[in-house]
C-alpha cells in the first residue's frame, strides 16, 4: 500500500514552485526555528502539491498530489491526525502512476485503518537476486499492476494496537530484455498473475507524534500468507519486524533511529522480495538495486530546524540480503549515507517536504517527498 509517494528527482526543479505554494495556501504563520505551537484548537489542513522531476528512467515527469490532515473525534491518550492523499503522474516517456491512500483514526483512536489502492505502469530496473548482484545482470522490465489492500485494527491495551490486513494485487510484465533473467523465466514472478493474502499485525506506539516524532518508539510485526486457496497465484509468506526510537536532543531536534528485518518463505515473485534502495531502505542506491528473500537494514537520522521555515537532515544507513538468514553476516553490508532539507509545511502539524541527496557505493539518487522517512 503506498504511504507517500517520493520522487527520485532534481528536488531543485520543483522547491521553489512548493514553497510558493505553501505560503499562499497556508494560513497560520509559521513559527521561527525552535518556537513551540500555541496551543489552539487545530482544524483540517488541506496541502496542494503539484511537482516535476526528472530522471533517467522517465525523463520528464509531472504530477500532483492534495494532502488532507484532519481529526476525527477527540482522543483522551492520542491526538494524531487522520489523512487522505491521492496523487497523479505522467512521464515524457508515457508512463503514469495513480494512487488513493488514507490513514485514519476513528472512535477517537480506538480503531486505525490504513488503506490504499494504486495503478501502475512503470519501468523498472533488475540486477538478479543476491547481495552481491553485479551491475553487469542490469536489465529493463516494464510491470502493470493494479493493488487494494487495507490493514484495520484496534487498541487492545495503552499504545498497542492488533488487527488484520489484506491485499489483492494483479501484476502483468509487459516488457522484459531478450535474452535476460526475466525473459528465460529463470526467477519466479515473470509469469502474470493474482498475489491475494491476509495476515496480522500488532503495533506498539509511544510516539509523541505520527508526523514528526521527537521522543518515544514505534515496534511492528506483521505476518501474511498469500495463497492458492485464497485465488492467489504465489504461494509464500512474509514477515516483518521495525523498530524505531526517537531521542530528543533539543527543540525539534531529534536522532532518529530505526532497525528493520524481513523475510519471506515459498516462492514470492522476484519484484516481492525484499529489496534495499530507495527512498525507504538505503537512500542512494537505486530502489530494488538488492533483492533476496531475507533483509536486514539499520538507519539513524539527526533532524534539526535551521532558520524559520527551513531544516537539515543527515542520514546514515547499513543494509543487507540474504537466501537464508543464517547467510547474514557483519561484513556482508552495504552502506549508505548523506544529507537533506526540510521545508516546513504545516506549523500544526510540523510536516515537512524533504528532500534528500544520498550517497551509496558507486551510485547516488535525489530523492523528494512529503514527511520524514521513518
Amino acid at each position: 500500500m503506498p504511504r507517500a509517494v517520493s520522487a527520485l528527482a532534481s528536488w531543485w526543479l520543483v522547491l521553489p514552485v512548493l514553497c510558493a505554494l505553501a505560503g499562499g495556501v497556508l494560513a497560520a504563520e509559521m513559527p521561527l526555528a525552535g518556537e513551540p505551537e500555541r496551543e489552539e484548537e487545530r482544524g483540517p489542513t488541506l496541502i496542494p502539491f503539484p511537482f516535476v522531476y526528472y530522471t533517467p528512467e522517465t525523463e520528464t515527469a509531472f504530477g500532483a498530489t492534495v494532502g488532507y490532515y484532519f481529526r476525527t473525534a477527540q482522543d483522551s491518550t492520542r491526538d494524531w491526525p487522520s489523512s487522505l492523499a491521492p496523487v497523479v503522474i505522467y512521464t515524457q516517456k508515457k508512463q503514469f502512476i495513480t494512487a488513493l491512500g488514507g490513514d485514519v483514526y476513528l472512535s477517537g483512536g480506538r480503531y486505525h485503518l490504513v488503506a490504499g489502492i494504486s495503478y501502475l505502469r512503470f519501468p523498472n530496473t533488475f540486477w538478479g537476486v543476491g547481495n552481491e548482484a553485479p551491475d553487469s545482470a542490469e536489465e529493463d522490465f516494464t510491470a502493470r499492476s493494479l493493488a487494494v489492500g487495507a490493514v484495520l485494527q484496534q487498541r487492545v491495551a495503552p499504545d498497542w494496537y492488533a488487527g488484520f490486513a489484506l491485499g489483492l494485487a494483479h501484476r502483468v510484465l509487459t516488457e522484459v530484455e531478450r535474452g535476460g533473467l526475466l525473459a528465460t523465466h529463470a526467477v519466479p514472478g515473470t509469469a502474470d498473475g493474482w498475489v491475494i493474502g491476509a495476515g496480522v499485525q500488532v503495533d506498539r506506539d509511544t510516539r509523541d507524534s505520527n508526523v514528526y516524532p521527537t521522543r518515544g518508539s514505534f515496534l511492528r510485526f506483521a505476518a501474511s500468507r498469500n495463497d492458492a486457496r485464497l485465488g492467489s497465484d504465489y504461494d509464500f509468506s512474509a514477515f516483518t519486524l521495525d523498530m524505531r526510537r526517537y531521542l530528543p536532543l533539543g527543540p525539534w531536534q531529534v536522532l532518529a533511529l530505526r532497525a528493520v528485518g524481513l523475510g519471506t518463505t515459498g516462492t514470492p515473485p522476484f519484484d516481492l522480495l525484499p529489496a534495499l534502495g530507495g527512498d525507504t531502505l538505503l537512500r542512494g542506491y537505486f530502489a530494488g538495486r538488492y533483492r533476496d528473500r531475507d533483509l536486514l537494514a539499520f538507519q539513524a537520522e539527526a533532524r534539526t530546524p535551521c532558520w524559520r521555515r527551513l531544516g537539515a537532515v543527515a542520514f546514515l544507513a547499513a543494509g543487507q540480503v540474504a537466501r537464508d538468514p543464517q547467510e547474514l553476516s557483519a561484513g556482508a553490508f552495504h552502506a549508505a549515507g548523506g544529507f537533506g532539507l526540510r521545508f516546513l509545511l504545516s506549523r500544526d502539524e510540523h510536516l515537512n517536504l524533504r528532500a534528500d541527496w544520498g550517497v551509496g557505493q558507486g551510485d547516488t539518487g535525489f530523492y523528494l517527498g512529503i514527511g520524514e522517512i521513518f
